[in-house]
């Protein structure tokens, strides 16, 4: 395997996970005790970050408005958001979108158009730009 598509695959595996995690459906039993409680700390306290973000994603989130979600200042929360997760706020939501714009284009229910405004994209221009960066294949040819 490729060393870029390796990345490719952590990456999607480590962004599947804190999704997870965010809609409260894992927990990590492979970190240690230690570990594990100071983790479960910082991200507990992100919970409501991470529920917002999955119920606005149809949205275009700014670190402002997650940073009133959780109730700190917005240099307080990216530091914060980056020493919980190892990622920016601003790369999670990304991810997020991304994720859920390659579930949809499985699917194939939808438009890229419509996969577009359902992720809060202003047009497929900018998502398809996004989709091609994120996976390096532009979402019309990403499922054959």
């Amino acid at each position: 395997m490729s060393q870029i598509r390796l990345k490719g695959c952590l990456t999607i595996l480590i962004a599947k996970i804190m999704e997870l995690y965010g809609c409260n459906q894992y927990r990590g039993e492979f970190i240690q005790d230690t570990t594990k409680q100071k983790l479960t700390k910082y991200l507990d306290k992100l919970q409501p970050v991470f529920n917002f973000a999955h119920e606005h994603l149809h949205q275009s989130l700014s670190v402002g408005e997650l940073a009133i979600v959780s109730g700190m200042s917005e240099k307080y929360f990216i530091s914060y958001f980056k020493n919980a997760l190892g990622i920016t706020p601003g790369r999670y939501i990304y991810q997020l979108k991304m994720n859920r714009a390659r579930e949809l284009l499985y699917s194939k229910q939808y438009s890229i158009k419509e996969i577009a405004s359902m992720l809060g994209y202003p047009d497929p221009y900018s998502f398809s730009k996004a989709f091609k960066k994120y996976y390096n294949v532009p979402p019309s040819k990403f499922v054959w």
